[in-house]
């Protein structure tokens, strides 16, 4: 699901550099930011699997690198579009979704449970992977402390994104 969230980002920045109308660019827009706000859900279960003895610090880790890469494309995608065009620019993030995909493709290839799990996935059946119980977390979501915890931190993550590109510009330039 990571692997293919990934992909989806890197599909739809592409797309939205060859894009030649508002709509289809927004439409791309929406494809670009789905695979990205997906591969964010998907990694908090991701690091407890792979991490269950570090989940802590990865968690810690991959928020600082989701703020760094908050604040990197502002300061690139302006120098990129006045020297190569805007669509260069734009298609230039697909770079850093098809780089994601790489570490993720490695564990898929050297994971047996993973090949499994997608091999029983692709035959229609997700109820019969083994690590997968369907129906017994249905409703306990909304009483989990961590569930809350991991959404309030993604929120507040969400949160600097939208100051750092909304408000800190108009503030700066009230400020003088």
């Amino acid at each position: 699901a990571v692997v293919l969230a990934m992909l989806a980002s890197a599909a739809g920045e592409v797309l939205r550099a060859t894009t030649t109308t508002a709509p289809t660019f927004l439409l791309f827009s929406v494809l670009a930011l789905a695979g990205l706000g997906t591969g964010n859900v998907l990694l908090p279960p991701l690091v407890k699997r792979y991490f269950p003895d570090r989940i802590g610090a990865v968690t810690a880790a991959y928020n600082v690198a989701m703020v760094v890469s908050l604040s990197v494309p502002p300061l690139v995608a302006v120098p990129l579009a006045a020297r190569y065009g805007w669509r260069v620019s734009v298609a230039t993030w697909a770079v850093l979704g098809v780089l994601a995909v790489v570490p993720w493709v490695g564990v898929l290839v050297r994971s047996g449970a993973a090949r499994r799990a997608l091999a029983v996935v692709g035959r229609g059946d997700p109820a019969t992977v083994p690590h997968l119980d369907v129906g017994r977390a249905t409703g306990r979501v909304w009483r989990s402390p961590l569930a809350w915890g991991m959404a309030v931190t993604f929120a507040m993550n969400t949160t600097n994104g939208y100051v750092l590109y909304a408000w800190l510009p108009q503030l700066l330039v009230d400020a003088g």
